[in-house]
């Protein structure tokens, strides 16, 4: 006997059909992304918080480029070398490694991959010029045995009369011109050379040939890690004269572009946001400038927000609760990527606004 059958009926076995499909696929993302995060859900479960505390660390002294007129004070760093040790609260004591490990995602941000922290933060105290030097690319770095790339951000926190900072090529040199220079021991002419002046920025990619003039005192936020070599025009050894090769094989001589990043220098009575760094492969920059309270956010959780008081003071955390850190002028603090919402609360100095780079991951 012949039934009919209707098209409602037809089509709901189909549309069930896709709807346990989608649902099997739901609960097994769910799932995945549980297991990625659930190291770093249960260890913020142990601080009885829903989100880690905003973290200070100690500064580390690095005496190794004294003789060469650099002192160095490093901020934030997680290396083989040096891991930066917290300085205050719940964590006091513990290192930024030790924490990464813990919490993973929750303190760096789902887009931290790596075993360390993959920015660098520190203080340079430039007394003599330093030689020129560069970083590595990732295609560079591939033919280097251990290389590793880096870029890296100068922020000028201030400039003695006369200082100079090179970055870059010339637009009117060559590759012949850079190389008969640099067996001359001239290779500094055929650099692009400014005027340094305090709360100006250079962005340094890897390939591009730099050095730092006398009388700079720079903040410089970089890739972890990252391999730099050294120009020596004087190489005689066999080891030498390779590592003199490795270092232009590092060089990209078609870069001509200008690494200035020219600051703001008017004050005016309401808060303003200025891009520093924005097309940068590892991390994005940001000048804050600040006269009364700033609200931010980490949501969604992929970055950090690395906070740098390049001028003025300021104290951070979250409103409703009233639990605040101060960041003197010249340190940095880490905001966690899991913190959420927070404020800036601008101190009153000597300045008229207080200077902030914010520094997250792209």
């Amino acid at each position: 006997m012949y039934v009919r059958t209707s098209v409602r009926e037809k089509f709901i076995p189909f549309f069930y059909r896709i709807y346990c499909v989608f649902r099997e696929m739901a609960v097994y993302f769910r799932k995945k992304g549980m297991n990625g995060s659930q190291k770093g859900v249960s260890a913020m479960a142990d601080t009885g918080k829903n989100s880690l505390p905003i973290l200070l660390f100690e500064c580390a002294e690095n005496s190794s480029g004294e003789s060469a007129g650099l002192s160095c004070s490093w901020q934030i760093c997680d290396n083989e070398k040096h891991s930066s040790r917290v300085c205050s609260g719940p964590f006091q004591g513990r290192t930024l490694h030790e924490l990464l490990q813990q919490y993973g995602p929750a303190l760096a941000g789902s887009g931290c991959t790596g075993k360390n922290f993959p920015l660098e933060v520190k203080t340079l105290c430039v007394r003599r010029t330093t030689p020129l030097q560069v970083r590595g690319t990732l295609q560079s770095c591939a033919a280097i045995a251990g290389a590793v790339p880096g870029t890296e951000l100068w922020y000028i926190l201030s400039a003695e009369k006369g200082a100079k900072i090179m970055a870059g090529i010339r637009q009117d040199s060559s590759r012949m011109r850079f190389m008969e220079s640099l067996a001359s021991g001239d290779a500094q002419s055929q650099m692009q050379v400014f005027d340094s002046s305090a709360f100006d920025a250079y962005y340094i990619p890897g390939g591009r040939l730099h050095s730092i003039g006398e009388g700079n005192t720079i903040l410089e936020i970089g890739s972890a890690s990252a391999s730099v070599f050294t120009l020596d025009n004087a190489a005689s050894a066999p080891e030498e004269k390779a590592a003199l090769q490795q270092a232009l094989s590092c060089v990209d001589f078609m870069d001509r572009t200008v690494s200035r990043i020219t600051g703001a220098s008017d004050v005016v009575s309401r808060n303003r946001k200025f891009p520093v760094v924005k097309f940068c492969p590892v991390f994005h920059a940001e000048e804050l400038l600040l006269v009364t309270d700033w609200h931010d956010n980490t949501s969604p959780g992929s970055s950090f927000h690395l906070l740098s008081a390049a001028s003025g003071s300021f104290r951070v955390g979250k409103g409703e609760s009233g639990d605040f850190e101060t960041v003197s002028e010249g340190g940095s603090c880490l905001v966690p990527a899991s913190y959420g919402a927070y404020t800036i609360l601008p101190l009153p100095g000597e300045s008229d606004q207080c200077r902030i780079i914010k520094t997250t991951l792209q």
